[in-house]
């Protein structure tokens, strides 16, 4: 898995929540903790992947490339910084903190890993929890992650009316 989505699957799986949940279910049957076990599972993949999808969304307004960020930062230093005042040097230093930074982040994020656990386990956590197609794509899922997944439109439309029996 890749840091990044490492980074933000990490600070969503709780050991201690693992602890406390198995404390609790110490007098259910093995087939009962199973199936709890497999439930958290498929509910920390599918916040995993909520989460980086969120965290990678699109901003408005024009895509910043590491090519346009490449060109502040050259503007900053050879032409904005020689003449700026001592108060616009310290606006245009933290400018170029930021940037360079920004700069770091440029294709680091990479989610697939987290798309293909959402893949494999959306079907069965749509049918256990009533979701809907339409419901994960107004969350951000896009149509073709879920058609691949098998979490068609049909599919989840039929699991929904079943879960309501």
């Amino acid at each position: 898995m890749s840091s990044s989505a490492t980074a933000v699957g990490a600070d969503l799986i709780g050991s201690d929540l693992d602890r406390e949940l198995d404390e609790a279910v110490a007098g259910m049957t093995d087939d009962h903790k199973q199936a709890l076990k497999e439930g958290r599972a498929r509910s920390k993949a599918v916040k995993a992947y909520l989460a980086a999808k969120k965290k990678n969304k699109k901003k408005r307004g024009r895509a910043r490339t590491k090519v346009s960020v490449t060109a502040r930062i050259e503007t900053i230093t050879d032409i904005e910084l020689p003449e700026a005042d001592p108060l616009q040097e310290v606006l245009l230093e933290q400018e170029l903190v930021d940037l360079e930074r920004e700069l770091l982040t440029f294709g680091t994020t990479d989610i697939s890993e987290l798309e293909e656990a959402f893949k494999a386990v959306v079907v069965e956590y749509s049918r256990f929890k009533g979701i809907e197609f339409d419901t994960w794509v107004k969350v951000g899922v896009e149509a073709s992650v879920l058609n691949a997944a098998g979490a068609t439109r049909a599919v989840l439309t039929k699991l929904k009316a079943e879960h309501k029996k």
